[in-house]
């Protein structure tokens, strides 16, 4: 399982959040980019 301690997996997460934007393709479900970034980082 991938680590966010993980310094590659780190930048990885950082590097693919950073290409976001108003018009990516949806492909976590019916979640808009806000939604989706609040859900993932809620737990954190």
């Amino acid at each position: 399982m991938k680590s966010l301690f993980n310094p590659e997996v780190h930048a990885e997460v950082l590097s693919r959040i950073d290409n976001l934007s108003e018009g990516s393709k949806r492909q976590w479900g019916k979640m808009e980019i806000g939604q989706m970034l609040y859900h993932c980082q809620f737990p954190l």
